[in-house]
């Protein structure tokens, strides 16, 4: 299945808006991720042209729900990523609690599968 992918980053926010942007974000075929703040890594599912997502759509909704922000939106087409933070292989985490880790969105859906460590 084919998919695009997206990094937005916006100068401000708030978490009323972050949460309403996501909400219309879900009327897409999308996996997110939203770690750093005022940063998103969106996936987007293309279905036979059911999903339209480019990057003039998604100006349009950021313009709507964050409103005089500067903002810079980057379609990615290539696999390969690098982060630190937390994650499950970290020996101070302790246990297997994923929204404790993360990387595991991104190397479940960002990486195409590869395994990047």
């Amino acid at each position: 299945m084919e998919s695009k992918k997206f990094i937005i980053s916006l100068y401000s926010s708030d978490k009323k808006s972050s949460k309403d942007f996501l909400n219309k974000l879900m009327n897409y075929h999308m996996s997110w991720w939203h770690w750093l703040p005022n940063t998103w890594l969106l996936k987007f599912q293309i279905n036979d042209n059911e999903n339209n997502i480019n990057i003039d759509v998604l100006s349009e909704l950021v313009k709507e729900h964050f409103p005089n922000t500067i903002f810079i939106i980057n379609e990615v087409d290539i696999n390969a990523w690098l982060g630190y933070g937390p994650n499950l292989n970290a020996a101070s985490l302790g246990d297997e609690d994923t929204t404790k880790d993360m990387f595991s969105w991104l190397h479940k859906n960002w990486s195409d599968n590869l395994d990047i460590s």
